[in-house]
């Protein structure tokens, strides 16, 4: 996992650093909101933020408010950290979107509990299920660059081992598959977790329309091609907004 430290580099922060490596993430550390921005939007495998509060300008707030109204980085966990942060300023911050707050000198236990509630609901978890290599490819690329996590089954059968056992926010399949089809995923994946958007894609428009598609639970239909942007604006609308953390963000003790 790759996480952004937007921060001047000083002993608080190279703990920071080191604690993140020791969890098996890779950093990215520059010193101005500005630069964060550019990174931000130019890497789409960056899976967290940390924000220096005590050396963002200005331009902090507004960064964070780009990011918290764009649609490809709504979903990017932010953690904000710094020596002087009270109930007031995290309340600020939890009001601009925020997952949390963190005091500087940090406990060590407390900062990989912060890290690991963000990440929580961080990128989506798409699972993507075509018996064709190339569609698949071409699926988690594109996810890839819109900020989702994609998880890739084979068949309907795959796909369902996954379900019963991962964590997954919406389902991509394909119709026409070896053996059971898309609609049979469809079925069994409405009656077990209701909550799951399943979009359903096909080649054989004639076969299976959209109405039959809709009318069996399907949250989204695309015959092939289809434009990718169509997708993720139907991926995005089934899923709804971003869960917000409950309430505003608390600072792990008042300095």
């Amino acid at each position: 996992m790759l996480g952004l430290l937007v921060a001047q580099q000083d002993d608080h922060w190279k703990q920071l650093q080191q604690w993140m490596e020791q969890l098996g993430w890779t950093t990215s550390q520059v010193p101005t909101c500005a630069l964060g921005r550019k990174r931000l939007e130019q890497n789409p495998d960056i899976d967290l933020v940390l924000i220096d509060a005590d050396t963002a300008d200005d331009f902090g707030l507004v960064f964070l408010r780009l990011v918290r109204s764009e649609p490809r980085l709504v979903r990017v966990p932010i953690i904000v950290c710094g020596t002087s942060i009270d109930h007031v300023v995290a309340m600020k911050y939890g009001e601009l979107g925020v997952d949390n707050v963190l005091l500087l000198p940090a406990i060590k236990e407390t900062f990989e509990a912060k890290i690991s509630k963000a990440v929580q609901n961080g990128k989506p978890r798409v699972l993507v299920v075509d018996d064709s290599p190339i569609i698949r490819d071409l699926l988690t690329e594109f996810f890839r660059l819109e900020r989702y996590t994609s998880v890739l089954a084979t068949s309907v059968d795959e796909a369902l081992q996954i379900v019963h056992t991962q964590s997954v926010d919406a389902i991509v399949t394909d119709i026409m598959m070896p053996g059971r089809t898309g609609l049979d995923l469809l079925i069994e994946v409405k009656h077990d977790f209701p909550h799951i958007p399943v979009i359903l894609i096909t080649g054989c428009y004639g076969r299976y329309g959209p109405e039959e598609a809709i009318a069996m639970g399907a949250d989204g239909y695309f015959a092939k091609p289809f434009h990718n942007r169509e997708l993720i604006f139907t991926l995005r609308k089934v899923m709804g907004p971003r869960a917000r953390p409950q309430g505003s963000p608390a600072p792990d003790r008042v300095s």
